[in-house]
């Protein structure tokens, strides 16, 4: 595991560092991850497995990520946008060290975000997509931060007005999911016939990539996350 501030030297650090930044990074793991983890529910276990601290209710479209993800920590019910890129290292003329990457609770952050070491995100703070977080920058709570290099500015919102707008927005939500249903059934009735292919069979849920396409990406993604402890050294 590596510890936060501790400048890392050695050539064979360097070697393993690399392999496992070209294993994560690489488009099959990449493709692999983005179709078999769920947002919700699979990818925050994930993280955990290589030692990022996720809360509860967390959810995120498959970040990117490098060596060092142990120093994320992600709070409960944070909601971060697809694609974005988390990078603890923090690099000298000596070599390398990572330091910790903090997004408290109910943040929301938009899509292609970039976070450096060092960032930190207080609870109820909000990052606009495509926002580039340089070393060691903070978002203080109830703030809100976009652009590169980012602008950031507080919100005259209450708390309390805070929470009333977003269960609001629950109930609305709510409301559209229910006609979106029921406009699925009725369509269904209508149809008399559920969606089929041009042979006449139910498109599956991994038809865009084919059945056998599917279970490759598993297998390779399976074998992949397999020479991590080899790579690392455990």
């Amino acid at each position: 595991e590596l510890s936060a501030g501790v400048e890392y030297t050695s050539t064979w650090f360097f070697a393993r560092k690399w392999f496992m930044d070209r294993l994560f990074l690489s488009p099959i793991f990449r493709y692999a991850s983005e179709r078999t983890l769920q947002t919700s529910s699979t990818f925050p276990w994930y993280l955990k497995l290589l030692g990022a601290d996720v809360g509860e209710h967390a959810w995120m479209n498959h970040p990117y990520i490098r060596v060092g993800i142990n120093h994320v920590s992600i709070r409960a019910d944070a909601h971060l946008g697809m694609l974005s890129y988390f990078s603890t290292e923090r690099k000298s003329s000596r070599g390398v060290s990572f330091w910790p990457i903090n997004v408290e609770e109910k943040v929301s952050i938009g899509q292609r975000c970039v976070f450096l070491s060092g960032a930190n995100l207080e609870q109820y703070s909000t990052v606009g997509a495509e926002t580039v977080l340089p070393h060691d920058y903070f978002v203080y709570e109830g703030g809100t931060a976009f652009g590169s290099p980012p602008v950031f500015f507080r919100t005259s919102v209450s708390e309390e007005a805070r929470v009333a707008q977003t269960q609001e927005a629950g109930a609305l939500l709510n409301i559209s999911n229910h006609l979106i249903e029921v406009g699925t059934t009725l369509g269904k009735s209508t149809d008399g016939n559920s969606e089929q292919d041009s042979e006449g069979g139910e498109i599956g849920r991994r038809q865009d990539i084919g059945k056998g396409g599917f279970w490759t990406y598993v297998l390779a993604m399976i074998f992949l996350q397999s020479l991590m402890p080899v790579a690392l050294g455990s």
